[in-house]
């Protein structure tokens, strides 16, 4: 009878640790799927960030090429 309650528990116990790691299992393939859209996001910035810089810098370029200009024609 006692070793029957100790299987029981035992198995009470499998029964719980089996569906904490599927719990877990779930969680962690969802937390790597949102990285990874995370991930891709942050490059998209990056790369947005990249290209708006590169046109600001080109229009600084253009303003200060059309006051060079201004400057010599005086």
């Amino acid at each position: 009878m006692v070793l029957q309650q100790h299987i029981d528990n035992l198995e009470q116990r499998l029964e719980q640790l089996l569906s904490l790691t599927e719990g877990l299992f779930t969680e962690n393939r969802d937390l790597r799927q949102h990285l990874q859209q995370a991930q891709a996001e942050c490059t998209r910035l990056q790369q947005n960030n990249q290209a708006a810089s590169q046109q600001i810098e080109a229009i600084i370029n253009q303003l200060k090429q059309q006051f060079s200009d201004f400057d010599q024609g005086d």
